[in-house]
């Protein structure tokens, strides 16, 4: 499989990012394909986001979880960090309220 079949076949189905039918795909492609709007709206705000939204935990499988944890950035990570936490806890976390987090915005 080639980077550019594997951009494809995330594309079509982002819900199988990272998993896909190769499960020894080099590290730099899957940190490269999380970039791709589908995987940023559907697996992660639709689905990492929304289960920690909803649950209050990490539903994924540690293998899952694991593997993210090989192959991301310092700063992919933080962006999914940030993106998780609620409004309420981003602003207390930046020392303002909503209102004024959002008003800086």
């Amino acid at each position: 499989m080639t980077k550019d079949e594997y951009f494809a076949s995330v594309r079509k189905n982002p819900w199988s990012f990272p998993r896909s039918v190769v499960s020894d795909l080099p590290d730099q492609w899957i940190a490269d394909a999380w970039e791709l709007p589908q995987v940023q709206s559907e697996a992660i705000a639709g689905g990492i986001v929304r289960q920690v939204s909803k649950t209050g935990s990490l539903c994924e499988s540690g293998e899952y979880l694991s593997r993210l944890a090989e192959v991301l950035s310092g700063e992919q990570v933080k962006r999914l960090y940030l993106a998780i936490l609620s409004k309420d806890e981003l602003a207390a976390l930046l020392g303002m309220t909503v209102e004024e987090m959002e008003a800086s915005s």
